[in-house]
């Protein structure tokens, strides 16, 4: 439940009143059924719109991520080693050579099937994954 904390020349100053939840036009609204507090708020007459959160992941970037699963499911099962050089580790991830946006995301392309310890390495040493081709620069054609 929320409390009212005044609006107008009471803000701040509300009348402790515990405010209800309802619905009026669409909007989100809290409203006190008590009516006048005691310190002059008009809760009940206040009326004032709740926003919608903003979404985590949007629609598109969920349907990408259900199909990247897909893709990264059968691309990791395809392969026995770490790709990283004198690595014999079982691949658990996948790195994303040239990253994940767009049509990135599931490109096979630029996929590197890597262990955890693979790919913390190329993650926390850009320089050397460049040199060992692990990554390319993003910009780059």
């Amino acid at each position: 439940m929320k409390i009212c904390k005044g609006t107008g020349k009471a803000k701040g100053k509300g009348c402790g009143n515990q405010l209800q939840y309802a619905e009026r036009g669409g909007m989100k609204v809290y409203f006190s059924k008590y009516g006048l507090g005691t310190s002059g708020c008009k809760c009940f007459y206040s009326w004032f719109e709740i926003p919608e959160p903003i979404k985590k992941v949007s629609d598109k970037r969920k349907f990408e991520n259900k199909e990247y699963l897909k893709v990264r499911k059968v691309f990791l099962q395809s392969l026995m080693f770490c790709q990283v050089n004198s690595c014999k580790e079982l691949p658990t991830e996948v790195h994303h050579k040239k990253g994940r946006i767009g049509k990135l995301l599931t490109d096979t392309r630029y996929f590197l099937g890597v262990c955890r310890e693979c790919h913390s390495k190329i993650e926390l040493e850009p320089l050397w994954a460049k040199e060992n081709g692990y990554s390319f620069n993003r910009l780059d054609k």
